[in-house]
């Protein structure tokens, strides 16, 4: 094992990279020997924000005559409901990103200074790595853009206070006066797009996670994800079981990419490189 330095981590800097932590389990059974990774279903989230379906009221507003008149030429319910399907048809994969670099009270020396990586999130280890037991997968973020079909987008999430997200994600309603105005298909349109919005909107609380989600709507139980020219690199902590120490070995020499240890001990983290 060797030390890593600056100049060794330079290539998971910035946005190039982005993280996907997950227990040694699902690597080594579903995403290494297929080479991919899975979206899943929104309505899966454990965020109630994500996973509860809109429940879409129908609003209009003008005489009586105007009200009969949208009522008859519009069903504002049948609306309601695409608007419901297209929802649960959304699937994510989460990703995490780097944050910010602060320089405060850091050492500049040698070697790197390592806050702002993805991979060494305790948090995101504890809860998606398997309790520090797990893998976390560096993904080249313009290669996996690169490769990704147009049925597939890539969104930052944006962190906000509760009281500020009815603004910015208030599609609770059909308005049957503007689906008059501009048309049932584009109103839907912008409905869906109101939908992909929430999902990039979280509370302040995660704000440390830096995620990022891969999107697609598809009525498929699960969605995919081809990763075999994004993988940058494998990280693992010294709490991983040792027996499968070997076996990402033969993955990172599969994938000619670093495997990179992340030794946490009371006195502090060391990053080594097999």
């Amino acid at each position: 094992m060797i030390y890593l330095t600056k100049k060794d981590l330079i290539e998971f800097e910035g946005d190039r990279t982005v993280y996907h932590y997950t227990s040694i389990y699902t690597c080594i059974e579903s995403i290494f020997p297929l080479n991919r990774l899975r979206l899943s279903p929104v309505t899966l989230a454990s965020d109630p924000m994500e996973h509860l379906s809109p429940n879409q009221s129908v609003s209009y507003c003008g005489y009586d005559e105007d009200h009969l008149r949208l009522n008859n030429n519009i069903d504002g319910f049948e609306i309601s409901e695409k608007i419901n399907k297209y929802y649960k048809s959304l699937h994510q994969l989460c990703l995490c990103r780097n944050s910010e670099i602060i320089f405060e009270e850091q050492f500049t020396g040698v070697f790197e200074t390592i806050d702002h990586f993805g991979f060494v999130k305790p948090r995101m280890w504890d809860q998606y790595g398997d309790k520090f037991g797990g893998v976390c997968i560096a993904l080249s973020r313009k290669k996996l853009t690169e490769q990704l079909s147009s049925d597939f987008r890539i969104i930052d999430v944006l962190y906000k206070k509760y009281k500020l997200f009815k603004q910015n994600i208030d599609n609770s309603g059909v308005d049957l006066n503007i689906i008059e105005q501009i048309g049932e298909q584009k109103y839907l349109e912008l409905k869906y797009k109101l939908e992909i919005k929430k999902l990039s909107i979280k509370h302040n609380d995660y704000k440390d996670e830096n995620e990022c989600k891969v999107i697609t709507a598809t009525e498929d139980n699960y969605a995919y994800i081809d990763i075999s020219k994004c993988i940058q690199g494998i990280f693992f902590t010294n709490n991983l079981n040792y027996v499968y120490e070997s076996l990402l070995k033969n993955t990172a020499k599969e994938y000619n990419i670093p495997l990179i240890q992340i030794d946490i001990r009371r006195t502090g983290i060391n990053i080594h490189s097999f």
